[in-house]
């Protein structure tokens, strides 16, 4: 057994060129010896930083005509399985990488670790018979004082220990749903042509039976009158999420000649909300504005809703640049019109705000969904429906410029009005209350979060059914909470359940649906299955490029989603280019100062570190952190990231007169605003511990 005094314990800097040289060291001495059992423990918490160890073990085991043997554990059951697999193992040659650096740091996590640590100890003897290659074991790093306390026999018998620091953080959070503001289109035009009796039977009876009463009305009604009751058929059977149906009855009323304008204005409302297919809902509700417009004139009401929900329909294809303009033209001729407080007119300003926002314009955004909400408040009152819909809007808003405590507790006054006001298991309370679990999710809250995504999918389950995208849409924030606190045994499942019914419900061409790929994708990234998720990003990507075009902004997600997973495979060369030509495409569609244009530059800067070259990623980092602080303020979360990545870059320059400080104004800055508790401060406080340490030597 070699000595402690023997092993070889490093704390490698954040650069990625030295931590690969410690690492090729640390390696090479054990692989390249004579065939016998040895023992390494690699301790990281970040999985870029992990994947990048492992695939250097990989081409090393491969240079001396060998094959490195993973066993890899996605969560706390797994960790078990993993180190009876290896206590099991026939004698090999190979070397074995136990990988557990994806594991948690929950109370089931840390129980599962110590107890595979000890299983592993008390099996010493049968490893040095079989394992003739080596073992390394990949843990979190809060894994290294159970192995000291609890594990003596493996501790003391280790060749090496390497203890490995995030490389620099990237922020782009694909997986992550946001709070969405709720776009609002004008009153439902189908529901002002349904006949009482087919309403009642949707009330009473539910959509099957009052799809079955409005088809039979259409039958029977007369050549005139058909097309509007064919029409009421379509909303129904989008009520019933019936979607192929909705869209094929409504897209023969918009285009046939006999329907009158309110009819076509109607149908086209339905068409576009029954469409997987963005473009093509768009273009239904443009040629149906047309037809509107020749008949009734610009300035009918029902020309204005039309044009309103034109807007809406760019808005979901992400088309903003003609949103915009379109609402904002609606929103003039609304005022002009109807008059500044006309419910109608607060709409189009509220749908105006949700555009802004999208598009990254929150100086624009915030204050007209203020103006908004003070002005439903004043005419419909504090309790009115569309009042809470503006104060959770208002909160959404507030939330993506990074002011959590006021995003909360606009939200949890929302919850509690709709609870009262409409109910607890309203749909639109339902909405409410999985955005506030979203909000404590991102605030570093998860014990807060989960137990609500829980109740709010259960509810959802029960009152709308398991196949309602609003069910399917907590699904998903559901197992992104999972994903956050590092229990992929349980978000792996429910991406792969949401994934699977998005497809059977929505089609597999659907925009959700291919947000439901995205995001397995990345928990399959993160868990360190790097070949699945290499190739459920390339699938997403080819889809929304065919389906969504080139320059969606969802196409470009993907597209820097390709380049990160490319990324933690080690092919850096690659992963450059492509965040270089992704940053370009960012640019060119959003526009330079789009938040999402920044964290496509943050991640560039990111690549440039792990491969060593500093020249470019410090200019880069220097630049995103300025446009930051001028665009999203000083303190926004994302802000606080550049100022760590700043920092790290400084400290892997060996410029720790720069470093230190910014580490230390970034730790004070994420105690006080996110909290000392949350996840990012806890890394901010590991890396300055680390760099206080690394000054001192």
């Amino acid at each position: 057994m070699a000595k402690a005094a023997d092993s070889r314990e490093v704390a490698a800097p954040a650069r990625a060129a030295a931590q690969d040289d410690l690492i090729l060291e640390a390696l090479e001495l054990s692989l390249n010896g004579p065939r016998r059992f040895w023992l390494g423990f690699v301790f990281v918490d970040d999985g870029r930083a992990a994947a990048r160890a492992r695939n250097l073990a990989e081409a090393l085991a491969v240079g001396r005509a060998g094959t490195l043997e993973t066993h890899a554990a996605a969560g706390p059951p797994d960790v078990g399985r993993t180190a009876r697999d290896v206590l099991r193992h026939a004698p090999t040659d190979s070397p074995v990488w136990v990988e557990w650096s994806g594991v948690g740091r929950s109370v089931a996590d840390r129980g599962a670790v110590e107890d595979a640590l000890a299983l592993l100890n008390a099996g010493r003897s049968r490893l040095v018979k079989s394992l003739h290659g080596g073992l390394v074991i990949a843990a979190p790093t809060w894994s290294e004082a159970a192995l000291a306390n609890g594990a003596v026999d493996l501790w003391s018998g280790r060749e090496f220990a390497l203890r490995l620091p995030s490389l620099a953080a990237g922020d782009w959070a694909p997986t992550n749903p946001r709070a969405e503001p709720a776009l609002e289109s004008l009153p439902l035009l189908w529901e002002r042509l349904a006949p009482i009796a087919v309403m009642r039977a949707l009330r009473e009876s539910g959509p099957d039976a009052a799809l079955a009463l409005a088809d039979a009305l259409a039958e029977s009604a007369d050549t005139s009158d058909r097309p509007r009751l064919k029409t009421v058929a379509a909303g129904v059977a989008l009520q019933a999420v019936q979607r192929e149906m909705a869209l094929a009855r409504a897209a023969a009323v918009v285009e046939s000649d006999a329907a009158e304008p309110t009819v076509v204005a109607a149908a086209a409302q339905i068409a576009a909300s029954a469409s997987s297919d963005w473009a093509s809902g768009s273009r239904l509700w443009s040629a149906a504005v047309e037809a509107i417009e020749r008949a009734l004139g610009p300035d009918d009401p029902i020309t204005l809703a039309s044009r309103n929900n034109l807007a809406g329909a760019y808005q979901t294809a992400g088309d903003v640049q003609h949103a915009i303009p379109l609402y904002e033209a609606t929103l003039t001729d609304m005022e002009r019109i109807l008059g500044t407080d006309h419910p109608d007119t607060l709409t189009s300003r509220s749908n105006l705000a949700t555009a802004y926002q999208e598009a990254g314009d929150l100086t624009r955004a915030i204050p007209l969904h203020e103006t908004t909400l003070a002005d439903r408040v004043r005419n419909l009152g504090s309790d009115h429906p569309d009042t809470l819909t503006s104060r959770n809007n208002l909160a959404t808003a507030y939330q993506e410029a990074g002011d959590l405590p006021r995003a909360i507790a606009l939200y949890e006054a929302t919850l509690t009005s709709s609870e009262r006001i409409l109910g607890p298991y309203h749909p639109n309370t339902l909405s409410h209350r999985n955005n506030l679990a979203l909000a404590y999710e991102s605030s570093g809250h998860p014990e807060r979060a989960i137990p609500l995504l829980e109740a709010t999918v259960s509810d959802r389950e029960r009152i709308l059914g398991r196949d309602h995208p609003d069910t399917l849409t907590s699904r998903n924030g559901l197992a992104y909470a999972y994903q956050s606190v590092g229990d992929l045994t349980r978000a792996i499942p429910l991406y792969e359940l949401t994934l699977s019914d998005r497809e059977r419900t929505l089609g597999p061409e659907h925009p959700k649906t291919l947000v439901s790929r995205n995001n397995l994708a990345g928990v399959h990234k993160e868990a360190g299955n790097l070949a699945r998720a290499v190739a459920l990003h390339q699938a997403t990507l080819a889809d929304r490029e065919r389906i969504l075009g080139p320059d969606h902004p969802d196409t470009l997600v993907s597209r820097n989603n390709v380049a990160s997973v490319v990324e933690s495979t080690g092919d850096l060369t690659r992963a450059i280019a492509l965040f270089e030509s992704t940053l370009a495409d960012f640019e060119r569609i959003l526009g330079p100062d789009h938040p999402n244009t920044l964290t496509s530059r943050n991640n560039l800067a990111g690549a440039y570190q792990a491969a060593g070259d500093l020249a470019h990623a410090v200019p880069l980092y220097e630049a995103t952190l300025a446009d930051r602080e001028r665009i999203l303020g000083a303190d926004h979360p994302t802000s606080l990231i550049s100022r760590r990545n700043l920092a790290a870059a400084y400290e892997a320059a060996g410029e720790r007169d720069r470093a230190i400080p910014l580490y230390q104004r970034a730790l004070a800055d994420s105690e006080r605003i996110l909290g000392p508790d949350h996840p990012d401060t806890h890394a901010i406080r590991e890396s300055w511990t680390a760099a206080q340490a690394n000054d001192r030597k």
